[in-house]
């Protein structure tokens, strides 16, 4: 089991990547996780729009999206990258990952990459490390890692030259 923030995502991913980091198979993508609530209670009154939400395509409900930028390595990586299809659906299990924050108090949160996107418009996501992917109408004799079967996760390369297996090297 990882270390960290555990975090289990179902939603729609965007086109896989596969690359290579220092040698090892490394595969991107992000993945859509969107939370909605009626536009009116039970009793008809009207829901007001929470801030930075918006109207849902049917115009049901009120809608906001988060995006997850996941990273699976090793033959996890290669795996994931010959499953996940644009558009698909999966269940993406894994640690959170995002920018250190320290307050004066000492307290510590995650919080997320914050980027500028080709529009100009400020943009923000949060980044995991892959531990599994279900993906919708997968066997789970296909699936990437956790009980499924498939491929088990190995630790990520070291982006500083080590093994990335040693739990020496960990900064905590």
């Amino acid at each position: 089991m990882s270390m960290g923030f555990q975090l289990k995502v179902y939603g729609y991913v965007t086109k896989a990547e596969l690359k290579e980091y220092n040698g090892a198979p490394c595969c991107t993508f992000s993945q859509a996780a969107t939370r909605g609530v009626p536009k009116e209670r039970r009793d008809g009154t009207p829901i007001p729009c929470p801030t930075g939400w918006a109207e849902s395509y049917n115009g049901k409900r009120w809608e906001t999206t988060a995006w997850i930028r996941w990273t699976a390595w090793h033959g996890q990586a290669k795996r994931a990258y010959a499953l996940l299809k644009n558009g698909g659906r999966a269940r993406v299990t894994g640690v959170l990952n995002g920018e250190s924050f320290v307050n004066e108090k000492g307290q510590s949160s995650l919080n997320p990459r914050v980027w500028t996107g080709r529009d100009g418009v400020g943009r923000a996501s949060f980044e995991g490390i892959v531990d599994s992917i279900e993906v919708e109408g997968v066997p789970a004799s296909e699936r990437t890692g956790g009980n499924g079967g498939g491929v088990a996760m190995e630790p990520p390369p070291d982006i500083f030259g080590g093994d990335g297996g040693s739990d020496e090297q960990l900064p905590f």
